[in-house]
């Protein structure tokens, strides 16, 4: 006999359980087990993986620019450009195209594409890229177009000390 503490403050004797396991009770925990391992491998192995491949599909962000916008493509280069590189052919760009108030420059490198968007009207320069894995990326200087390109052709970057700093942005769907 086996004793045990009840609630009614006493011990009770209590009769042994059976613990063996019949063949039908046996064969159902067996078959509930498998069914938790092919659900685990199922939604392990479903889960898309990313091998540094190109996806076949970007995000649900279309990388185009505005409407409005004269684009000058620079095709296919090897790498990506400095910006040092950029804001000279921007500057030769905003320099044959004077009238024109939205510029950009549009590129293809190791997989991804970028625009650099130049809008005189709303005092911004804008680059928009997105990389081999369907990631698009937006980084935005506001103000002082022309003071912007000058200071990055002479330094190497977009923020002179007297302006603000970019506003960087992951475009989702």
């Amino acid at each position: 006999m086996i004793y045990c503490w009840r609630l009614s403050g006493r011990y009770e004797s209590v009769r042994k359980r059976n613990l063996s396991l019949t063949t039908k009770q046996f064969q159902r925990k067996v078959i509930w087990a498998g069914a938790v391992a092919a659900l685990f491998l199922w939604i392990f192995f479903s889960i898309p993986r990313q091998t540094g491949k190109k996806v076949s599909r970007l995000s649900g962000v279309i990388l185009a620019p505005p409407p409005g916008f004269y684009i000058v493509s620079l095709g296919n280069p090897d790498q990506e450009p400095a910006l040092k590189q950029i804001a000279e052919t921007l500057k030769t760009i905003i320099g044959q195209n004077s009238g024109k108030k939205k510029l950009g420059l549009q590129f293809n490198h190791s997989g991804g594409e970028s625009f650099f968007l130049v809008d005189f009207s709303n005092a911004f320069i804008r680059k928009t890229a997105a990389n081999t894995s369907g990631t698009v990326v937006q980084t935005t200087w506001k103000g002082s177009v022309n003071k912007r390109i000058d200071w990055c052709i002479k330094n190497g970057n977009f923020t002179p000390p007297t302006l603000s700093g970019p506003e960087i942005r992951n475009l989702y769907h």
